[in-house]
């Protein structure tokens, strides 16, 4: 212990662990420069590392949210992986048909498909009408059937009737 304390320095040794002896005096504790500056080194390596080994603000790493065409082709695939064309095609058939009862006062929306209505219409196409309604037989037969072609042809239809 001579090599290691100085001249007139003091070893303490701590062999009261059970709590606070007679011998303890606080104010000498405190008044001790060395609890100061240990207590001035720890917080200058705690700046240290504060400010230079950690970022105190992660960047933002934002993913982009999906855009509307990106949902739709995802929800398509979806649907295109899970849906049998035909039930695909009776399906758009009926929003079809209960799209045009809303829009007109003859075709009536229980009655059943109007092609007698749609097949007398002055605005179309008596050839595009006869193909709704040979994929109306495909779809209800449970037979393929071209859905963007016939998602283009209602679409077409319907803006002939608006007009």
């Amino acid at each position: 212990m001579g090599s290691a304390v100085r001249p007139g320095g003091a070893v303490l040794f701590d062999d009261e662990h059970q709590g606070l002896a007679a011998a303890y005096d606080p104010a000498k504790f405190y008044n001790d420069p060395r609890l100061y500056r240990t207590i001035g080194v720890l917080a200058a390596v705690w700046l240290v590392w504060v400010l230079g080994g950690t970022r105190l603000k992660l960047p933002e790493t934002r993913v982009p949210a999906p855009r509307e065409a990106e949902l739709v082709r995802a929800t398509g695939g979806f649907l295109a992986r899970v849906l049998h064309p035909a039930a695909a095609a009776r399906r758009m058939f009926e929003h079809f048909f209960r799209r045009l009862a809303a829009g007109s006062r003859r075709a009536s929306p229980g009655a059943g498909p109007p092609w007698g209505w749609l097949e007398h219409h002055p605005r179309l196409n008596r050839a595009e009408v006869q193909q709704l309604k040979d994929w109306y037989a495909r779809a209800c037969s449970g037979e393929r059937v071209p859905l963007a072609r016939l998602h283009n042809l209602m679409v077409r239809t319907e803006r002939q009737l608006d007009t």
